[in-house]
């Protein structure tokens, strides 16, 4: 059985090529995660102007699961204000703690919807969106903005 057969092609894709995966050289605001069970490791970071998310990034190491979420992640939020990504962030736990319909605003988290056959696996998707929300829940006003 491969990953193909477990989840959505779009995982495969963004686990296998992840988008975003690198450092960023400022970053305002910025989290890591890590899970100990299974030793998935992953940091958050944006570049920040006034509200919006100019550029968001991942750094870290983890199963396939865990790539892709990151990967999804930097894309859906990237250009979007501070508040509009912790909507998603948000969106995003209650579909990973349910694995029902994909919200609309993200149809992309339908390719771990094979995440229902190993419920263990949600925490790894789960992952970069918690490091994104700290990062967001956690900045200061002063540090997450750019003049």
């Amino acid at each position: 059985m491969s990953a193909g057969d477990l989840y959505g092609p779009e995982l495969v894709d963004h686990g296998n090529q992840p988008r975003n995966k690198r450092k960023l050289a400022r970053a305002d605001i910025s989290a890591m995660r890590s899970n100990a069970s299974c030793g998935d490791e992953v940091r958050v970071s944006a570049a920040v102007t006034g509200e919006k998310l100019v550029d968001v990034v991942f750094e870290g190491d983890g199963c396939l699961v865990s790539l892709a979420s990151a990967s999804m992640l930097t894309t859906l939020v990237k250009g979007k204000s501070r508040e509009e990504a912790l909507t998603l962030v948000g969106q995003a736990r209650t579909y990973f703690d349910k694995l029902g319909d994909a919200p609309a605003s993200m149809p992309g988290l339908a390719a771990f919807s094979g995440l229902s056959r190993f419920p263990v696996r949600r925490a790894c998707a789960r992952l970069a969106w918690e490091a994104l929300a700290n990062a967001l829940v956690e900045a200061s006003p002063t540090a997450a903005s750019r003049t």
